[in-house]
């Protein structure tokens, strides 16, 4: 008998989204204290924090970033860092603002369709044509 994707678990709710790489002072909330920290990735329906004595896995908290606050729940806990998922996913807009600035780290690698051909580029030491044909 085959079985079937978990279609409601964190596993596979996190990778359908795109995780964006931030840097940015944070702060997790729970019943046992404030942990202060780092985001390090953020998406619309979880994060990455880094910092010392982070709560353990399972527990409620509040992440606190700029403006922002956003209840959550530890996902896992590993290395001075963990993951924590959102209750509500939180607006793209939001990801988008908190990514701003480290946006091209967040981009897709290179593929085919995105080389522009057929455009020139500037080189650096740019040399005459009959240097460049003789190897010179």
């Amino acid at each position: 008998m085959a079985s079937l994707p978990i279609e409601n678990s964190f596993q596979t709710d996190r990778r359908s989204v795109r995780r964006w790489l931030v840097d940015c002072p944070a702060s997790l909330r729970t019943t046992a204290g404030t942990h202060h920290g780092r985001l390090t990735d953020l998406s619309e329906k979880g994060a990455r924090f880094d910092g010392p004595g982070l709560p353990p896995e399972g527990a409620d908290a509040m992440l606190d970033w700029g403006l922002n606050e956003v209840f959550c729940r530890i996902a896992w806990r590993k290395d001075g860092a963990c993951g924590v998922y959102f209750e509500q996913p939180i607006p793209t807009y939001l990801v988008e603002e908190t990514a701003h600035g480290v946006e091209e780290s967040s981009m897709p690698v290179a593929q085919y369709g995105n080389i522009p051909l057929g455009q020139k580029r500037a080189r650096l030491g740019r040399t005459s044509g009959s240097e460049w044909r003789s190897g010179v």
